[in-house]
């Protein structure tokens, strides 16, 4: 990794294997660079950005999107029971709704790209080496 610029350079399958072993939340923001030799640049530039996609994802997007879905969970519950008027306590449970909508997405997002990102390395290690199903999936 080179500390100044704050990237990762890929240049043999070893290092590839090796983003298999980061943990879930032990993803640091750094762009992955893919110069695997026997490839050319077409395809070290499409790996490199499936890559750089699951890696550097956040799951913010997701959280964005549970927040709307927990506000309108909320919102249909009070009209269906006939409880949407203003109140402190009403503004204190829609809180609480996005907040539960917020941290669900989060780690659905997380989640997502952890095991997409998995699942992208794997794939990209069965085309560059044909006995890599052999390898433990971790």
């Amino acid at each position: 990794m080179d500390a100044k610029s704050n990237r990762i350079t890929i240049t043999r399958i070893e290092e590839l294997e090796s983003l298999l072993a980061v943990r879930i939340l032990d993803r640091p923001t750094t762009k992955v660079v893919i110069r695997l030799a026997g490839q050319d640049e077409v395809e070290n530039q499409l790996l490199e950005h499936k890559i750089n996609r699951y890696h550097n994802a956040c799951g913010c997007g997701e959280g964005k999107f549970f927040i709307v879905v927990a506000l309108g969970a909320f919102f249909i519950q009070g009209f269906v029971q006939k409880h949407l008027f203003w109140s402190w306590y009403n503004a204190g449970i829609a809180f609480l709704y996005c907040l539960a909508g917020a941290f669900i997405g989060k780690v659905w997002g997380q989640l997502y790209a952890y095991f997409k990102l998995r699942k992208t390395i794997r794939e990209a290690l069965s085309k560059l080496r044909p006995d890599a199903l052999a390898y433990p999936s971790g």
